[in-house]
C-alpha cells in the first residue's frame, strides 16, 4: 500500500497509510504509534503526530508539548515523605520531584529531617512518654478510686467482712504505689500489680 503525502497541515494530499504516533490529550504523554490509512483531504487523528518521541530512561517519559516532544520526569505514584513534618507524599503529577521531600521514611513522629537522614527528636519523645504515663497513672488512679470508695464506706459503717478490709488495704498499698511513681523515667517505668 502507499504511503500518503501530507501537506503542510498534515493533512493527506494522496491518499495512502502514515504511521502516526498517539499521545494523551490531557497530560501530553506518548502512548503508542499505529499505522492509520488516510483518505485524500483527511488529517490525522487527534492527538496523533508524524513525528517520534525521543527515547527515555527509566523514570521519564516523552510528552508533547506545543507541537513539541520534551522529556520530562515521571515519577508518578512514588511515596515520598515530607522532610518538614513528616508525613507521606503520593506524587501524581509529572515533573522533577518536590523539594523538601525524601524516599527515606521517619522511623517515629518525633523523627527530624537533617539534610541527609532523619534523627530522633530525643527531648520531645520523652515529653510525649510522660504524657502518656502520666494519663496512664490517671486512669490506673481513677479505676483504684471507683475499687477504694465503696469499700471504704463499708469499713466506715462496719459493714465490711474481713476479706474486703484486706481488700481494702491492698488497693489503698496500690494507689499509694502509683503516687509514687517517676514519671520522669517513662517509659520505663514499673507499674505496681493490680490487686488480686
Amino acid at each position: 500500500m502507499n504511503q500518503a503525502i501530507l501537506d503542510n497541515n498534515y493533512t493527506a494530499v494522496t491518499s495512502g497509510l502514515v504511521t502516526v504516533f498517539n499521545y494523551d490529550g490531557t497530560t501530553g504523554e506518548y502512548l503508542n504509534y499505529s499505522e492509520e490509512f488516510l483518505s485524500e483531504g483527511v488529517g490525522l487523528p487527534a492527538n496523533a503526530c508524524t513525528d517520534a518521541p525521543p527515547k527515555t530512561k527509566s523514570g521519564y517519559i516523552a510528552r508533547r508539548i506545543d507541537d513539541m516532544w520534551e522529556v520530562i520526569e515521571d515519577h508518578r505514584g512514588k511515596k515520598l515523605y515530607n522532610t518538614e513534618n513528616g508525613q507521606p507524599v503520593t506524587i501524581n503529577e509529572l515533573g522533577a520531584l518536590p523539594l523538601n521531600t525524601t524516599a527515606l521514611a521517619p522511623t517515629t513522629p518525633f523523627d527530624q529531617w537533617d539534610g541527609k537522614e532523619w534523627g530522633t527528636d530525643q527531648a520531645a519523645q520523652h515529653a510525649a512518654d510522660i504524657v502518656t504515663a502520666t494519663h496512664q497513672r490517671a486512669e490506673l488512679n481513677a479505676a483504684a478510686n471507683a475499687v477504694i470508695t465503696p469499700l471504704t464506706d463499708a469499713v466506715d459503717l462496719g459493714m465490711a467482712t474481713e476479706a474486703e478490709a484486706e481488700l481494702l488495704s491492698h488497693w489503698r498499698r496500690y494507689r499509694v504505689q502509683l503516687s509514687r511513681i517517676d514519671l520522669d523515667a517513662a517509659p520505663d517505668i514499673n507499674w505496681p500489680e493490680l490487686p488480686a
